[in-house]
């Protein structure tokens, strides 16, 4: 998701984002501001140097359609993919009909007839619930998701993490249509407004990419997803941030990065059984030649000693954790040059130690 304010440029940080390789990049505009053409342009140009397609939410305060009108006429002239329109109103639980009916119109004015309608929430994903659409509605539902509505320690986080998956199952009960989980973030987001309003301090921690991966794992495996946009580009709350404390203005890749990095050029994703999901966090890969990747996070603050089931085999292992993790904060190279050691598996089992809030990217071969 694009922050509200961005301090860098898609030239200055194209190490971190080459890395990533990036879906998708969403945009918000308020109806309530006037600059909306100079936000669409910066989109642009982050969504072409990220090979990226553009999600754009428009948060209407009235009628959606003079609100609106001119952002469509520059949507048109993107050079960026438009994917997505998801359309909102404030204070609303849902998308109104009469916003859906402004929004189809305006898209099919410009030809952009193919971009797709979210029908949604910037709530909760019971919003959408106790207001479900018709069963005929071709607009995909939208929803948010935050782990921290009335308690905020870690152990919530995980199980909010791993029941996740459960409002996919919800959904696919009532609607058709793939779900957009946009966004995710450790903190809720402000509908009226285009930031959150404090920072997480474990957005740049090693347990929120243990939450990240285990967020991933209930959700990247069901049938009835279109997309997930995980937190800010950049920033307190985002991806990277720059480090203001030496001469340089390096940026400083979050430890979650590992995780989407970890993804790239990888075909299929899958489940894993777990003895102990409130402990492990794990997702199986496979990439476009049938090899296998296994990321596996430690989700408490103890050491564990976690064994994998892979059969007779040779494997590549990659760990950050709290012995590496300064070297990955100070130093920006780093995170894409983290060691790997070659490990083999015993009585058909990989054996892993690992370090309170440990992650670890396992390559089978």
């Amino acid at each position: 998701r694009l922050p509200a304010s961005l301090e860098v440029s898609p030239d200055s940080v194209s190490e971190h984002l080459d890395r990533l390789n990036l879906n998708h990049l969403r945009v918000d505009l308020l109806g309530s501001e006037s600059n909306h053409p100079d936000r669409l342009v910066q989109a642009d140009r982050w969504a072409q140097a990220l090979n990226a397609k553009l999600h754009i939410a428009l948060h209407s305060r009235g009628d959606f359609e003079p609100e609106f009108r001119q952002v469509f006429a520059s949507i048109a002239g993107l050079s960026s993919k438009v994917e997505l329109v998801m359309p909102f109103n404030q204070g609303a639980a849902v998308t109104s009909d009469s916003t859906l009916d402004a929004c189809k119109a305006l898209l099919s004015e410009k030809a952009l007839s193919e971009t797709f309608i979210t029908r949604g929430t910037t709530q909760h994903f019971a919003d959408l619930n106790r207001h479900r659409p018709d069963q005929g509605s071709h607009h995909l539902p939208a929803f948010p998701i935050t782990p921290q509505v009335h308690a905020f320690d870690d152990m919530t986080l995980i199980e909010n993490a791993l029941g996740q998956g459960a409002c996919l199952e919800t959904l696919a009960t009532f609607c058709p249509r793939s779900a957009v989980i946009s966004p995710i973030t450790l903190l809720p987001i402000q509908a009226h407004k285009l930031d959150q309003s404090e920072p997480d301090s474990r957005q740049f921690s090693l347990f929120n990419l243990g939450w990240t991966l285990a967020s991933l794992a209930a959700l990247s495996t069901a049938g009835n997803l279109h997309s997930l946009t995980y937190f800010e580009l950049s920033g307190a709350s985002g991806l990277f941030q720059l480090d203001h404390s030496g001469a340089g203005n390096n940026a400083i890749s979050a430890p979650v990065s590992q995780v989407f990095g970890d993804l790239v050029g990888q075909a299929r994703l899958y489940p894993t059984a777990v003895t102990h999901p409130d402990e492990v966090a794990s997702l199986a890969l496979l990439d476009s030649k049938g090899r296998k990747r296994i990321l596996v996070s430690n989700l408490t603050p103890e050491p564990r000693h976690v064994r994998i089931k892979s059969g007779s085999c040779n494997a590549t292992v990659k760990i950050l954790d709290g012995t590496n993790l300064d070297q990955f904060l100070n130093e920006p190279s780093y995170s894409g040059a983290i060691p790997r050691h070659e490990t083999t598996a015993r009585a058909g089992k990989i054996s892993l130690s690992m370090n309170a809030y440990a992650y670890a990217c396992v390559d089978i071969h």
